[in-house]
């Protein structure tokens, strides 16, 4: 088992051994940039601990697994290093998590990191570290990411604490623009997203604008941290950094990794609003995302402008989930013919021809044909809900999905190999339907605009979910955008299927914004949403900073689905 080795150490630029954070730390130390001395208890250290803290955990929960290992004993070699680091960083240290997985951006702010350790607690400090991995945070995370915490190989890093004059983070973007954020004393504050602080921006030219004093930090140090972020883009392609100053001098604090999974931003330029659309649009819009592509533009929005108000339907039990699905494509078929009035095959043409015609860029025509469709009959049309949300707990129920809703995001197809176990076909993303952008026009042109700050650059829409109280009690769908209080990074993994973000309070510095701009999640701070707007239909606009609500009006989106 490896021991302590110093950030110097040629090994402590591998990732696999020292974790994403020291890594990345190490490899700018070699190139000159201005990052402080430190040692990394490799994550090999840690393995026994880990071990432990799984078996506490199968045995007895959370809570058993952390007490496992903060009562576990180091080995008397590490301890000896331990204090021979604790003399050679000062009378203070830092003592940070650094794992493998951290290249994710999931998995930001997971762990738990130490300020102000006295060299006698360094050990306790270490073991903190390890056990963060059972945090019911990062047992969260690790669910929704399909791993074990004792798959996490949790390296921790130690350096030298300093109480610095101000700090916060900085991104490279195009053109080497680099966004610096910023505030006054410890910059764990705007991070964590619980402070606002600054921002300036400085082109390549060294051209500034916005708050060029820096929080009173001054134009000297804006400068300075503008040219160690592209130094440090340079040396290891990364393009976001935390950095501190004190007397002056910028430290680097940490360097950032963008996920391979990112994707560009999404925009609907083209689906921008041109005045306010008739209130059909507002109901077609919220019934594509009750009943989402592609399952539901087969089997529901075909007719279901016809019904009039559609209730939630009660779910039906489905012994033959198979059975159940050609049940629902014959009445499918036999309320298009209803609605449409017409034999079933071209019913179901004028209706696809109707739908591509309400999702170009005139959907003024389709939408007046969809207002004349004849009435159906509402028992067959709830008969055929039940059945939907029959198969999908019926899933469920056998391992197949994760929820019920998930049902709508599958084609028929799909469903039927998934049925047919012949392995499930839900990718671990799932993008935008091709409603999205419809959606997106309605609630920009019809809702009420809030203004805020642009956070994530790009565009979303979709139901609002409100995360409030403890996040086990949150239930999140995909596509739904997120609305938060602070910025605080445990709401990462969520962002993983969201179409948007919308905080109340934190900075565009925060590490929350860092992962949505990774993801391609558009986000917006400072705009504070009520509580009467859960369930309502919400677009987000990153780009300009303006995210519009579509007041819920009858059934809330927030209580009705598959």
């Amino acid at each position: 088992m490896e021991r302590l080795i110093s950030l110097d150490d040629e090994r402590a630029r591998d990732p696999g051994f020292v974790g994403t954070k020291a890594s990345a730390l190490a490899r700018a130390r070699s190139a000159g940039l201005p990052v402080l001395k430190g040692w990394v208890v490799p994550g090999d250290a840690g393995t026994d601990a880990m071990r432990v803290g799984a078996d506490a955990l199968a045995r007895s929960g959370p809570a058993a697994a952390v007490l496992a290992i903060v009562e576990r004993q180091l080995d008397d070699g590490v301890l000896a290093e331990l204090r021979s680091a604790g003399s050679d960083l000062g009378p203070r240290t830092i003592v940070r998590s650094s794992a493998v997985q951290e290249s994710d951006p999931r998995w930001a702010g997971a762990f738990v990191s130490y300020t102000e350790v006295h060299p006698d607690d360094l050990a306790t400090a270490v073991r903190g570290c390890w056990a963060s991995a059972f945090s019911r945070d990062a047992l969260q995370r690790c669910d929704a990411m399909r791993t074990r915490p004792d798959e996490l190989r949790m390296a921790v890093l130690l350096q030298g604490w300093i109480a610095f004059d101000g700090g916060g983070t900085a991104e490279v973007g195009e053109g080497e623009h680099v966004r610096v954020t910023a505030l006054r004393g410890s910059p764990q504050a705007l991070v964590g997203g619980r402070a606002d602080g600054v921002v300036s921006e400085v082109g390549r030219d060294g051209a500034a604008s916005g708050n060029q004093d820096l929080a009173g930090l001054g134009t000297k140090v804006l400068h300075a941290v503008a040219d160690l972020a592209r130094a440090a883009k340079g040396e290891t392609g990364d393009t976001s950094i935390e950095w501190g100053v004190r007397g002056g001098d910028v430290v680097l604090l940490q360097v950032r990794t963008v996920a391979a999974t990112s994707r560009k931003a999404r925009t609907f330029e083209d689906r921008r609003p041109q005045g306010s659309l008739p209130p059909i649009a507002e109901r077609l819009a919220v019934l594509a995302t009750r009943f989402p592509a592609p399952l539901g533009d087969q089997l529901v929005i075909p007719w279901t402008l016809a019904l009039g108000n559609v209730p939630s339907a009660p779910s039906i039990a489905v012994p033959d989930p198979e059975a159940a699905l050609a049940e629902a494509q014959l009445l499918a078929a036999e309320l298009t013919a209803q609605a449409w009035a017409s034999e079933r095959t071209v019913g179901e043409r004028d209706a696809e021809h109707t739908i591509r015609s309400v999702l170009g860029p005139d959907p003024g025509p389709g939408l007046a044909r969809l207002s004349r469709l004849c009435p159906v009959d509402p028992g067959v049309a709830m008969r055929l809900l039940g059945l939907v949300a029959g198969i999908g707990r019926a899933l469920v129920e056998r391992g197949l999905l994760p929820f019920p809703e998930l049902v709508w995001r599958l084609t028929p197809d799909e469903l039927a190999r998934t049925l047919g176990r012949r392995g499930t076909t839900v990718p671990e993303r799932l993008g935008p339907d091709r409603w999205e952008p419809f959606r997106f026009e309605v609630a920009s042109a019809n809702g009420r605009a809030l203004t805020g700050v642009a956070a994530s650059p790009g565009a979303g829409a979709g139901r609002l979910r409100r995360l409030e109280g403890p996040p086990s009690d949150w239930r999140v769908r995909p596509r739904d955008v997120l609305a938060v209080g602070d910025a605080v990074p445990h709401v990462a993994p969520l962002l993983w299927n969201a179409s948007g973000l919308v905080a109340a309070r934190g900075s565009v510095g925060a590490h929350l914004f860092a992962v949505s701009r990774s993801l391609g999640v558009p986000a917006v701070v400072g705009v504070a949403l009520p509580p009467q707007a859960e369930g309502s239909l919400v677009a987000v606009d990153g780009n300009v900073g303006i995210v519009s609500v579509l007041e819920a009006r009858g059934a809330s989106l927030a209580r009705v689905g598959a």
